[in-house]
């Protein structure tokens, strides 16, 4: 009967083990991914220590933070998942934001490039105007001459 509670016991750290570190890894990778979208991520960044924190208390069985080692898995993998959450949305808001920018940016940018392009095409308008009454005057001036 010993023998089977151990097994059950050690079952149960197993599938606890492979939860945090299916968690911590679905975590980091958010936060990789929302870094790349360019979202600030130094709190989801800390809040993922602190679940690393509660993984190495729960190894090393110096309880801190928590009351077991099943207490400090739950509570990481807890964490990890909100993390996760959290980067998700993260990624998504900044997403938002980034569309938000690219049009405003067109929106200011392009009637500024057109502003400018109109002055240079009356610009360069009155400069061959002003070559061809020149050239004109020149011929006019020489036919007198003559």
């Amino acid at each position: 009967m010993l023998v089977l509670s151990g097994n059950a016991i050690s079952a149960n750290a197993l599938t606890s083990a492979t939860d945090y570190d299916a968690a911590s890894r679905t975590a980091a990778t958010s936060i990789t991914k929302a870094e790349i979208e360019g979202a600030d991520v130094s709190r989801l960044v800390m809040r993922f220590n602190a679940g690393l924190d509660l993984v190495n208390q729960a190894e090393s069985a110096e309880f801190i933070d928590c009351k077991s080692y099943d207490d400090c898995i739950k509570k990481a993998v807890d964490l990890f998942d909100s993390v996760t959450d959290q980067s998700n949305s993260l990624k998504e808001q900044t997403a938002r934001i980034t569309s938000i920018q690219r049009i405003l940016e067109f929106v200011v940018y392009a009637p500024l490039f057109a502003f400018i392009a109109s002055l240079l095409s009356v610009y360069c308008y009155k400069e061959w105007k002003s070559s061809k009454i020149k050239r004109l005057m020149r011929m006019n001036a020489g036919s007198s001459e003559k």
